[in-house]
């Protein structure tokens, strides 16, 4: 997608990013018990690709995230991995409901 759009800008690069490629890179990332590592190595995956698109280094990524409106990936994976625990602790089903609360 990259190499096809030297035409865009950067903010329509990086929607594009955010609507398209995202939701695929983070199917079913909700379910993941995420490590520091793996989290990690996601962080710098988008981190890369965001240097990439704004063509710049990685000390100016913060600035660009504020400036942007995005969140930290590693955030938003522990957030959505939170809410899907919330979800299964609220499940009608006893077995799933002891099972989550023995994870916490």
């Amino acid at each position: 997608m990259y190499a096809k759009s030297n035409s865009f800008s950067e903010p329509v690069l990086q929607h594009l990013v955010n609507v398209y490629c995202k939701p695929y890179w983070l199917y079913g990332a909700d379910v993941i018990d995420w490590t520091r590592s793996e989290l990690a190595s996601t962080r710098s995956a988008l981190n890369c690709v965001m240097c990439k698109i704004y063509k710049a280094k990685f000390e100016w990524l913060v600035d660009i995230y504020s400036d942007t409106g995005q969140s930290d990936v590693a955030d938003i994976l522990m957030s959505k991995h939170s809410k899907f625990l919330c979800g299964l602790s609220c499940s009608y089903n006893v077995l799933v409901r002891h099972l989550v609360s023995t994870m916490l």
